[in-house]
C-alpha cells in the first residue's frame, strides 16, 4: 500500500489545510503508526461508545504531519476499529484522524498527538473522540487608556459565555469563568448546531460591566474546538 502525501502543506493552529495529492514511495520507509479509534456520543440517552455505523462514519482518515514534509494520509474501514499505517519514515510525527460520511464530508475529528517511529516495529497510537458536540475556546484582556489592566483594576469578577443555538428552540448555554483565567477557556460540551454567543464581563454581583460582545458562529462537526479568538475589553473613558 502507497501513502497518500499532502504535499508542501502545514498543520496550522487547530485547523487542517487540503491540496492535492499524490503518491510517495516507500522504498526508504521503515516504521508505522498501528492507529485505534473509538467514537463517542455524549448527548445521547446512554452516553458512551457509538458505532460507525450509527455515527454515519464509513472512513478514518489518519493523517501523520512529520516534523518536515507533507502530511502522509491513510484511509481505513472505520468498522474494523484499529488498522496500521503504510510505511513511514523514522521521525517524529504529530498524528490525527477524521471521521468521514459515505461522501467524505468530515463527521468528526480527533484532536491531535505527538509520535515518533524509532524502528521497524509498530508505534501505537489511540483516538476516542465525541462525534456529537463541539466547543468554544476565546481569550479575552482588559484595557483602558491603551494599558492592559487586570480585572481586579476594573472590578471584574466573571467572564458570562452565553451559547445560543439557532436552531435549538432558543434556549442557551450559560457559564460563568473566572475572569483572571483570560488566558484562555474552552466552553462545556455544546451540540451542534449553528450559535449566537454573547460575552459579558460581569462583576462580584453579576451585573455586566460592559455591553455583551455579540458573535455569530458555528459548531460545525463533531469534537470542534472552535476558537473564537481574543475579546478585548476597553474600559478607556469617552
Amino acid at each position: 500500500m502507497k501513502n497518500l502525501v499532502f504535499a508542501a502543506l502545514l498543520l496550522g493552529g487547530l485547523s487542517q489545510a487540503t491540496g492535492c495529492i499524490i503518491s510517495s514511495d516507500d522504498s526508504s520507509s521503515d516504521g508505522s503508526f498501528l492507529v485505534s479509534w473509538d467514537l463517542q456520543t455524549r448527548l445521547a440517552a446512554s452516553p458512551g461508545a457509538i458505532s460507525c455505523a450509527d455515527a454515519g462514519v464509513t472512513t478514518i482518515r489518519t493523517t501523520s504531519q512529520p516534523v518536515a514534509g507533507g502530511m502522509i494520509v491513510d484511509l481505513f474501514d472505520c468498522s474494523v476499529g484499529v488498522d496500521e499505517t503504510a510505511p513511514l519514515p523514522q521521525t517524529d510525527y504529530t498524528v490525527w484522524v477524521d471521521a468521514l460520511d459515505s461522501a467524505d464530508a468530515l463527521v468528526a475529528e480527533s484532536f491531535s498527538q505527538d509520535a515518533s517511529i524509532f524502528d521497524t516495529n509498530p508505534v501505537g497510537v489511540d483516538f476516542s473522540f465525541p462525534v456529537d458536540i463541539g466547543y468554544f475556546g476565546l481569550t479575552w484582556t482588559l484595557t483602558r487608556d491603551g494599558v492592559q489592566e487586570t480585572c481586579a483594576d476594573e472590578g471584574g469578577d466573571g467572564l458570562e459565555i452565553l451559547s445560543t443555538p439557532v436552531n435549538g428552540g432558543g434556549t442557551g448555554f450559560d457559564e460563568i469563568f473566572d475572569c483572571s483565567d483570560g488566558s484562555a477557556t474552552t466552553t462545556s460540551d455544546l451540540p451542534l448546531d449553528d450559535y449566537t454567543v454573547s460575552i459579558t464581563l460581569i462583576d462580584a454581583n453579576d451585573q455586566p460591566l460592559n455591553n455583551p460582545e455579540n458573535k455569530s458562529t458555528s459548531l460545525d462537526y463533531g469534537n470542534q474546538l472552535n476558537d473564537l479568538g481574543n475579546f478585548e475589553f476597553d474600559f478607556t473613558q469617552p
